[in-house]
């Protein structure tokens, strides 16, 4: 019993020490600091401040506006030549933990975010690392609208690359220098519709004309997951393009009325036009047209020369069956459609021996016959021809039909770059 109370005593004992020890340290090194004056003794020194940038996650890229929103947190590093102590004169105390606005720090800008940063915890509640050598250290996490210039020619197939640029508004080269700690940490979330890469960073530097500024560029590299898109707009799209040239171009009777290609040509260009307007939605407002919408028109354009097509052969084959246009010979051999000029007789004209035989009989009864088979005979004659004509009328109409299907197979065969089987 008296171990566990010495042993909990001697707990609390250290405990109190380690507190005394850190406010001890902390009334040390903040005694007569100012934190407006950069933290070094000789005012021609250059402050190093060491910057990391962690990507937590994508949350949104907006193409139209042309931004993308990442969580991200940074590490800054820089040396306080004001804030230092010795750790044997305050117990071994090698690290104390202060307000961040309590100390001089660098002022480290995002130059290309286009909204105010959204810090996740708040500015009042963040801390930083003093470390007894005068090593500081402060990470943040925060939400970051940066611009971004897309470039979305080969939209949905494109890749994108994002420049985060951080500079310093007040301290030139000869002040302070941004530098990156060159280390690297692995996304922690990736995003559902682009697939990010590690970034690369640069230094470059900057002049206003007097004095050079440094600034560092962290380029991030983004590529859109283009499965959505091909599986619900290409696919889709050619499906219903290739089912529409196919319709137009298929004969659904011999009459020559095809007034429901109309009706399917039109249904198929208003379903691409819907498609289309979805895609814009997801496109910015650029120069040149995405590939998606370049495909997409094309569709539509497909289907527009279909439908101007069928529309003419439509009227021409109208107006060769009600004009009763003469089918030319040459345009019959193209067609293969030979003209099958048959002759029904239903009977034999009497012939001239038989009508004298008739003629030169003294029997009434004959004559009358004669008579009668004559006029039988003449009535068949008019028949037979009426008939004649009516059945070279349905021929002619016939081989219009077989006329216009062939230009219709041949149209289809040019425009899906498959032979046309032959009906």
């Amino acid at each position: 019993m008296r171990q566990a109370i010495s042993g909990l005593l001697f707990v609390i004992f250290c405990h109190k020490t380690a507190q005394s020890s850190e406010r001890s340290v902390i009334t040390h090194i903040l005694e007569n600091y100012d934190r407006r004056i950069r933290p070094v003794h000789d005012e021609s020194q250059i402050t190093l401040v060491y910057v990391q940038l962690n990507i937590i996650g994508l949350l949104e890229v907006n193409a139209p506006q042309e931004y993308i929103k990442l969580a991200v947190s940074f590490d800054h590093r820089w040396h306080d030549e004001f804030l230092t102590w010795d750790p044997l004169k305050f117990n071994g105390t090698k690290k104390v933990r202060v307000p961040a606005d309590m100390i001089w720090r660098p002022d480290v800008t995002v130059v290309t975010a286009v909204l105010e940063a959204e810090y996740i915890k708040e500015k009042d509640d963040l801390f930083l690392n003093i470390f007894y050598d005068g090593s500081i250290y402060l990470n943040f996490p925060i939400v970051l609208t940066n611009y971004c210039a897309m470039k979305t020619d080969t939209f949905p197939f494109d890749t994108q690359v994002c420049t985060i640029t951080l500079s310093s508004w007040l301290y030139a080269n000869d002040e302070m220098i941004l530098e990156h700690t060159g280390k690297m940490r692995m996304i922690e979330h990736l995003n559902t519709e682009w697939e990010m890469f590690p970034y690369e960073s640069e230094t470059t530097d900057f002049f206003t004309g007097e004095v050079y500024f440094k600034n560092l560029h962290y380029h991030q590299k983004i590529k859109r997951k283009s499965t959505y898109y091909v599986w619900v707009i290409i696919v889709p799209t050619f499906i219903v393009t290739a089912l529409s040239i196919a319709g137009i171009f298929a004969p659904f009777n011999n009459t020559g009325e095809r007034e429901e290609k109309v009706t399917l040509g039109l249904t198929t260009l208003l379903t691409l036009a819907v498609i289309l307007s979805l895609v814009t939605g997801e496109m910015p407002r650029a120069t040149n047209l995405p590939l998606l919408g370049r495909f997409i028109l094309f569709e539509i354009s497909v289907c527009v020369v279909s439908m101007a097509l069928s529309l003419c052969i439509m009227f021409l084959h109208q107006r060769s069956t009600t004009r009763q246009w003469p089918m030319p010979q040459w345009l019959m051999k193209v067609a293969f459609c030979n003209r099958r000029d048959q002759v029904h007789k239903i009977f034999d004209q009497a012939t001239d021996t038989e009508l004298k035989k008739c003629h030169e009989s003294e029997d009434n009864h004959g004559k009358l016959a004669g008579i009668c088979f004559w006029q039988l005979n003449k009535s068949i004659i008019k028949v037979n021809n009426l008939l004649e004509r009516m059945e070279a009328n349905d021929d002619r109409k016939n081989c219009w039909t077989v006329v216009f299907d062939q230009a219709m197979r041949s149209s289809r065969q040019r425009k899906t770059g498959r032979p046309a089987q032959r009906e």
